[in-house]
């Protein structure tokens, strides 16, 4: 009888070591699949982060290309008032004189 209790408590000892490495193998396991995910996660940012820098550097330049359009047409039309105002700037002094002072419009 002694003989068969014996071996009860050593199989309950074995069964115990086997659970126990078990959970210590789960354990490790856990710790090393949630290292891999903050690997992954880090990694993809980075990946994400340097494709933000591009799209970000690549709008700012297609940015200021079309500043430098806007400031090129604004100063051809600029350029153009200039030239109107300067060709008809007698004529509109004229008629403006001429319009403070009562008398009759061209």
């Amino acid at each position: 009888m002694e003989d068969m209790i014996r071996k009860i408590i050593e199989v309950d000892k074995k069964a115990r070591k086997i659970t126990d490495d078990a959970r210590s193998r789960r354990a490790r396991s856990a710790e090393i699949i949630g290292k891999k995910k903050e690997e992954v996660r880090a990694e993809y940012m980075a990946i994400a982060s340097r494709r933000l820098d591009v799209i970000r550097q690549d709008e700012m330049e297609q940015a200021a290309g079309r500043l430098e359009d806007v400031r090129e047409r604004e100063a051809q039309v600029s350029a153009r008032l200039d030239a109107i105002a300067a060709e008809h700037r007698a004529a509109w002094v004229d008629e403006l004189v001429l319009r403070a002072v009562g008398g009759e419009s061209a």
